[in-house]
């Protein structure tokens, strides 16, 4: 059921989707870094402002226990 959504979802949007590479760099403060793990083709996203760097991880932490029990 998944993949089927998936492959419908890609096919209508087909032409408004465009792939990147996993170190691209967007726009001028807005990066993509390589962030593998259990999901291939994982990035992370840097956001870089006059005085502050934004890192978006996705799902790197699920719980409140990941921080106090990384293992």
């Amino acid at each position: 059921m998944l993949q089927s959504t998936t492959s419908e979802f890609l096919q209508r949007y087909a032409d408004r989707i465009e792939t990147v590479s996993m170190d691209e760099q967007l726009m001028a403060d807005i990066s993509l870094f390589a962030a593998p793990g259990h999901t291939p083709g994982h990035v992370g996203v840097e956001v870089q402002t006059d005085d502050t760097l934004f890192l978006i991880a996705g799902d790197a932490f699920l719980h409140p226990a990941h921080f106090t029990h990384p293992e």
